[in-house]
């Protein structure tokens, strides 16, 4: 089965001992005998590359923001200056007024 992420494809192998997963693989060599030979009866039912039974989900945000090491890059140096600057500016309202 082939697990569709981001930009990583990666493929997990099926020990085919789930009988849901033989099923699948018989049903699909079935109705895959679109290009007039067998009809996938002699296939590897061990390792099936299933790339129809993933949806095409929308990609989360975070994993937009994390994706992207220079917005990465932008948000880890701004996020301290801005924070260091309001923390002097606090500290600086904050000295009593002399007399």
């Amino acid at each position: 089965m082939r697990i569709k992420l981001h930009r990583y494809p990666c493929t997990v192998e099926s020990n085919g001992s789930s009988p849901r997963a033989a099923e699948a693989v018989a049903k699909r060599a079935a109705t895959n005998n679109h290009e007039g030979g067998k009809a996938m009866a002699t296939a590897n039912t061990t390792n099936p590359v299933v790339d129809d039974e993933v949806p095409d989900e929308p990609i989360p945000a975070m994993q937009q923001l994390l994706d992207n090491p220079f917005l990465l890059l932008f948000i880890g140096i701004s996020m301290p200056t801005v924070l260091y600057i309001v923390w002097g500016v606090m500290e600086i309202v904050s000295i009593p007024i002399a007399k």
